[in-house]
């Protein structure tokens, strides 16, 4: 049974950041959630004072027959006695990565992925569009203030900003309308054991984005570019020295090129960041030509 089709859930890992995100969103449109957690934490106390019912441990005798989807942090072994009881009574299983795809089957989805900056991208996406007047729903990997110190928001609209990791390749149950990648370097090795396997999950993720769909990327950035090379949405590239890009960034000015003439284009964006640091400038350089593509004015 589908998420938008399941009243009573039940989160087992529920004081992750993301589950957590996931449960209160749910919760906000009206489903029945619980959840359980190894320990008490402050997610879990904050997931109470919403209303959620928490259990501190794991225990088969949290999942009832009333429950018609189960939703697990990929940190939950198998053996976990809680989901043994969900697949016993054949309640639907499905991981976070699982579900924060599903979810985004019923937005336009804007996923921010890439090796570093990808906190800050979202949560300056989501201020940008907020900001627009876009009311978009939002699960970040942080609290952030401007969200009353919360890692997430729910919106009215069609949108839907989220962060999407690439460990253990999670990432791959979404499929993005406007896919942003920050950057490429090797992470997770763990997991990934070499950065060639590490650039194929990005491939993979940027082909999931269909022929209407866009991605963003730093064209100085090499691995970058390689991982789009057989894409099929359009991407959209910006720079500090190619002149061949879509957007040329200039000190704190963002420029839109005309590719025929770049003199004839007009069309700049001064970027007044309240934070400091180059590399934030990088990731407001993001969320600035997502506003643009989403048509938010510059203001």
């Amino acid at each position: 049974m589908k998420i938008k089709n399941t009243k009573y859930i039940h989160f087992i890992g529920i004081g992750g950041i993301g589950t957590s995100s996931i449960a209160q969103i749910l919760k906000k449109k009206g489903k029945i959630i619980s959840g359980s957690d190894a320990v008490s934490s402050d997610i879990t106390k904050t997931l109470k004072l919403a209303g959620i019912k928490i259990k501190i441990g794991h225990s088969d005798k949290n999942i009832s027959k009333k429950h018609q989807l189960i939703i697990y942090s990929p940190a939950i072994p198998s053996k976990n006695p809680e989901l043994k009881k969900a697949k016993k009574l054949k309640i639907r299983t499905i991981s976070y990565p699982e579900a924060l795809g599903e979810l985004s089957e019923d937005y336009f989805t804007i996923a921010v992925a890439g090796t570093h900056g990808k906190s800050t991208t979202t949560a300056i996406t989501a201020l940008v569009a907020e900001k627009g007047n876009l009311d978009p729903t939002v699960v970040i990997g942080t609290k952030i203030k401007q969200f009353n110190n919360k890692n997430f928001r729910v919106g009215e609209s069609k949108y839907f900003i989220l962060e999407a990791c690439e460990y253990r390749k999670s990432f791959l149950k979404i499929k993005p309308d406007i896919l942003i990648i920050t950057n490429i370097e090797a992470e997770h090795l763990d997991y990934y054991k070499n950065l060639q396997n590490y650039k194929k999950a990005f491939e993979l993720l940027a082909k999931k984005v269909n022929k209407s769909g866009k991605i963003i990327i730093n064209s100085d950035d090499k691995d970058s570019n390689v991982v789009v090379k057989s894409a099929k949405g359009k991407v959209i590239t910006w720079s500090k020295s190619d002149k061949n890009s879509d957007f040329l960034l200039k000190k704190n000015v963002l420029k839109k090129l005309n590719k025929k003439s770049e003199q004839k284009s007009n069309n700049k964006i001064q970027l007044n960041l309240k934070i400091p640091g180059k590399f934030n400038l990088n990731n407001a350089v993001f969320s600035t030509i997502t506003g643009v593509l989403l048509g938010i004015e510059n203001k």
